[in-house]
């Protein structure tokens, strides 16, 4: 229902929602992952309102999804697998989108979250973690990390990051006179970013897409 309703209901509204539920009192373990995506769902949402502080209550879900996750490792190994992957997630949104925080700060927090997890867990959400480090590195100007972290960016990105990690890439090959890349990436995240229809995106989307053009006097 939170889901469903997110897009004609405030963000406080979808919080005050999900913090009504207890996860220890969740007793089928899918009603956990549905519990942690839509708390993704609803810290995506803040930041794009512009009030990622709303949904950092949410954080209190990811110790007992991740903690059923190891429960359950002996006897139900997939769904094991699929519970601490989805508390690595919610936990990596949380922590990048943490405006609480500065950019600096919520680079160690991200790479101590990468160094603690399994196989598995690491090869599926360790790359939306370096999307949101190389975000990081290029919001606080340290530009060399955050094309490498940024150049590995995935389709198991979630959306806000891919598209994001693909604004910055843009924007860092128009610094380094790389016009055409540039251009190209521009023009594809702008694309993107008008079929995902989150308005919020579409002033920085434009003016990057503009970059190139205005450069070459057109």
């Amino acid at each position: 229902m939170t889901i469903l309703e997110l897009s004609h209901e405030s963000v406080a509204a979808a919080v005050d929602r999900l913090m009504g539920i207890d996860a220890d009192d969740v007793i089928d373990p899918r009603e956990l992952v549905i519990l942690a995506h839509a708390s993704i769902q609803v810290v995506v949402a803040s930041s794009l309102h512009m009030a990622p502080e709303l949904s950092m209550a949410l954080s209190r879900f990811v110790e007992p999804v991740h903690r059923r996750g190891v429960d359950l490792a002996p006897v139900q190994p997939d769904l094991a697998i699929e519970l601490r992957i989805i508390s690595a997630g919610l936990e990596a949104i949380l922590i990048g989108m943490n405006d609480a925080i500065a950019p600096a700060q919520r680079i160690e927090p991200l790479t101590d979250l990468v160094q603690r997890l399994d196989p598995v867990s690491g090869m599926l959400v360790g790359p939306i973690v370096g999307s949101l480090i190389g975000i990081l590195h290029y919001v606080t100007g340290d530009l060399a990390p955050a094309k490498t972290e940024l150049a590995r960016i995935t389709a198991m990105d979630i959306p806000l990051v891919r598209m994001q990690s693909e604004l910055a890439l843009a924007h860092l090959a128009f610094l380094d006179g790389d016009w055409d890349t540039a251009h190209a990436l521009a023009d594809k995240h702008l694309a993107a970013t008008l079929d995902s229809l989150q308005a919020p995106l579409w002033p920085q989307s434009f003016a990057v897409a503009a970059l190139v053009p205005a450069a070459r006097g057109e």
